[in-house]
């Protein structure tokens, strides 16, 4: 008899005080290489500060698959529409889809609420060929970034 896959748990829960070291070791982990090949430099201080700012929102959750602790998400919900601030997965849990069961849910609030759901990534970023395949169109572009957003159905 064939064995099911063990399910998987993903639940975002708050960010807690004690969690800015864990945001920088993700964003780090998930963001440095990109950060470096678009500025040319991963700055301490200025990264510091980026994570600090985004901590400070509410809107700032802790990703766990099966208990642990595995990435972070902001999210921030406007009149006009969503806004998708960071998605951040260790590398280790790339590739599992975690980040496309919280996307997913994105947009079906997006497409409940008819309203678009939006994001930039940095251009050398390969999440951005993900984001195409998730149905995003590409609303602008800079030589650093592009402007995605989902227009819901």
């Amino acid at each position: 008899m064939k064995r099911l896959p063990k399910p998987t748990a993903i639940f975002c829960r708050p960010f807690r005080d004690d969690d800015y070291g864990l945001v920088y070791a993700i964003t780090e982990a998930a963001m440095r290489p990109y950060v470096e090949q678009t500025f040319g430099a991963w700055v301490e201080e200025e990264q510091y500060k980026m994570v600090l700012e985004k901590t400070k929102t509410e809107a700032c959750r802790i990703i766990q698959k099966d208990s642990n602790d595995v990435g972070l998400i902001t999210v921030e919900r406007h009149a006009s529409h969503i806004q998708l601030e960071s998605l951040y997965l260790f590398p280790a849990a790339q590739g599992q889809g975690v980040g496309t069961v919280l996307l997913r849910d994105l947009k079906a609030e997006s497409d409940s609420g008819q309203l678009p759901l939006r994001l930039r990534v940095l251009a050398c970023n390969p999440a951005r060929v993900w984001y195409q395949r998730e149905g995003f169109i590409i609303t602008e572009n800079t030589p650093q970034r592009w402007f995605m957003e989902y227009r819901a159905s």
